[in-house]
């Protein structure tokens, strides 16, 4: 089987934002999340869909589901950890309680706060998983590095 693994688990502390973790933020019209979630969802090749969420925070994600009318057949909230690891064994556990230890299962894994994903990506990682056995989506980042040598004049770029 393939699974996709949306991780929502963090509360956002080093943001410093009391009210909600940084997932649930709005993006135009939506949460974060369910952009996310939404990628995921296009997928056709996922035979189920988990979203790891603090446990705080499971009902509302289940709110967030119905209110969206997401494919609720397909989507399956477990509580988080205590930090993404594991949330990702959460999410590990119950598929594997739910259906079984099976070497050939692929789970595709993605932070919710990342909605920018593409489908191309979604299924390149899947192709490369069944050739492969694992794989790791790199991006590569455009940075600007100044330099300063008394912490007042850049000194190079």
């Amino acid at each position: 089987m393939i699974f996709g693994a949306v991780l929502a688990g963090g509360v956002s502390s080093r943001m410093n934002m009391a009210d909600m973790p940084k997932q649930f933020l709005m993006l135009g019209s939506k949460p974060i999340v369910i952009h996310s979630v939404e990628k995921f969802l296009m997928c056709s090749r996922f035979d189920k869909i988990y979203i790891g969420v603090h446990p705080d925070w499971v009902l509302h994600m289940r709110d967030l589901l119905e209110k969206y009318n997401l494919d609720t057949e397909r989507l399956i909230c477990v509580p988080g950890g205590t930090d993404r690891n594991s949330t990702l064994f959460n999410i590990i556990n119950h598929i594997t309680e739910n259906y079984g230890d099976n070497d050939d299962n692929i789970i595709v894994t993605h932070d919710s706060v990342r909605p920018f994903v593409t489908s191309k990506i979604i299924e390149e990682n899947i192709d490369a998983a069944l050739n492969f056995g694992a794989c790791d989506t790199v991006v590569g980042a455009t940075d600007t590095i100044v330099m300063s040598e008394n912490g007042r004049v850049i000194s190079s770029v």
